[in-house]
């Protein structure tokens, strides 16, 4: 999810009869492909890969974020490893931001744990490797998730789910 340009209903509670995430019905952010080409330095994106959350920042990412999501002005000369978002619930964003991702929360069988990572760090080679609609070396060349899975039901005949 692109959090630095969420639609300002995201992270609320639905209403009017539409339905959201969780117990609490809360409007999620619209998907992104999974694609490091979607990504941009200045923005903020939250990726769930069903274990954990991951909270990317852009190396321009907006100070506002920063300020909201860890209480801190600037992250020059911050350990990202042991950042962890605070919950200030007179931020709107702030306050948004942790209603998704509590949603995301809501109904699992594991906490899930928020990694923030900031781009050209270490970490952020982890998060690409999360991104499965870029290409990526498997057997055979260079393909995409995609590619793989249909080269893979072609081979074996088998029925590969797609996650879109």
């Amino acid at each position: 999810y692109a959090l630095h340009s969420m639609p300002a209903t995201a992270g609320l509670p639905a209403k009017d009869g539409h339905v959201g995430e969780s117990s609490k019905n809360i409007v999620m952010p619209p998907f992104m492909h999974l694609a490091l080409q979607q990504i941009s330095a200045n923005g903020v994106y939250l990726l769930e890969d069903g274990l954990d959350i991951w909270l990317w920042l852009g190396r321009a990412s907006p100070a506002g974020a920063i300020s909201s999501l860890f209480g801190l002005n600037s992250l020059d000369g911050v350990d990202t490893t042991q950042l962890r978002v605070v919950r200030n619930v007179k931020d709107s964003m702030n306050a948004r931001i942790n209603a998704i991702c509590d949603a995301i929360r809501d109904g699992r069988s594991i906490f899930q744990q928020i990694h923030v990572v900031r781009q050209g760090e270490a970490q952020d080679r982890i998060f690409q490797m999360r991104l499965v609609e870029d290409r990526a070396h498997f057997p055979g060349g260079q393909r995409s998730y995609q590619e793989f899975a249909s080269h893979m039901q072609k081979l074996t005949k088998l029925k590969i789910p797609h996650w879109w």
